[in-house]
């Protein structure tokens, strides 16, 4: 599973959340400062997130804001960890955001888990025997 998360992203990613409508132009680049990046018409692209670590088949760890969180003063990271069970292969994703929310400057903020339960489900659509978790942040 852990080989389609990283080498196959346009396999599982929802062409919906990418900036330009199509899985395809997606790349995970599998190393330290490796690139979550989509390339654009024009020539042009996005950096959606950084690699900060990976030990394969068991946990991937990157940084950024995804989507429309990139205009805001925002970060966040994303930890996907991979473990045998019973069931077969647990999947844990974690997408911790903190930042700047113009209009509420003076409310704390919680983390949140992202919407990329979607992609995360579609990863393993076709995988027997996996069990998924997402764990919350507030």
């Amino acid at each position: 599973m852990y080989r389609r998360l990283v080498h196959n992203v346009d396999d599982w990613w929802s062409p919906q959340h990418t900036f330009s409508g199509d899985a395809h132009n997606l790349t995970l680049e599998e190393k330290p400062m490796g690139c979550f990046c989509e390339m654009l018409p024009g020539q042009g692209g996005v950096r959606h997130m950084e690699v900060l670590r990976f030990a394969p088949g068991k946990e991937l760890v990157l940084s950024g804001a995804l989507g429309p969180l990139q205009s805001l003063a925002a970060t966040g990271s994303m930890t996907i960890q991979l473990s045998a069970s019973e069931a077969g292969t647990n999947l844990e994703v974690t997408y911790a955001v903190a930042g700047y929310l113009p209009g509420c400057a003076n409310r704390p903020r919680a983390s949140r888990t992202a919407s990329a339960g979607s992609e995360i489900e579609a990863a393993t659509s076709n995988t027997s025997n996996v069990a998924r978790t997402q764990t919350p942040l507030a």
